[in-house]
């Protein structure tokens, strides 16, 4: 009885008398119909993903203690904030868990130090500017990102402050762009 009430409302909420005809249907093309078409520029949402890196940090960038260290940066390709609590990066075989309480803001980002501090958003690594790899992974370990590079001393950039860098954030390619650490790539 409570289906037939609500088919009963459903077709006279709809207009609709009597069973429904292949009139009344509607198609693929009808659902579509307002939908704007997707062009080579629409990038679907990636998440969280690693967007810069920076090996060799010759003063380019500096963190809160005035130290010019390495650094790697995510960034939320996403309309939503994500808890980062249990997140990892890993490079050469050394992991740093992202601490509790970390949190990247919808379209935000979140800059690690990797100077082998181990402590708040300082990794327990250090990169190297020789060329690594950077692997990153959910809280359920699962591989989210991964970036190697080369020798960014023989990036071509003026001055030896050169990272590897997404362009544009989050779903671009990978080359070599001057720091923006925390910020868009340019």
């Amino acid at each position: 009885m409570e289906l037939t009430l609500l088919a009963l409302f459903l077709a006279a909420c709809s207009g609709a008398v009597g069973p429904a005809t292949p009139e009344d249907t509607l198609t693929d093309t009808d659902l579509l119909a307002d939908t704007p078409a997707a062009t080579e520029e629409t990038v679907p949402s990636v998440g969280v993903v690693l967007n810069e890196v920076l090996a060799g940090n010759q003063g380019a960038a500096r963190d809160e203690d005035g130290d010019a260290d390495d650094m790697i940066e995510l960034y939320n390709d996403s309309d939503s904030a994500v808890d980062l609590e249990g997140w990892a990066l890993e490079v050469g075989g050394d992991r740093f868990k992202l601490p509790e309480f970390t949190t990247i803001a919808a379209y935000g980002f979140v800059v690690v130090w990797c100077d082998g501090d181990d402590k708040g958003l300082h990794a327990s690594f250090k990169l190297t500017q020789d060329g690594d790899e950077v692997t990153l992974t959910d809280n359920d370990d699962d591989e989210r990102d991964k970036v190697g590079w080369g020798d960014q001393g023989d990036l071509d950039k003026p001055d030896d402050d050169a990272s590897w860098a997404r362009t544009p954030d989050g779903t671009g390619d990978w080359q070599p762009a001057a720091p923006t650490v925390g910020g868009p790539n340019l």
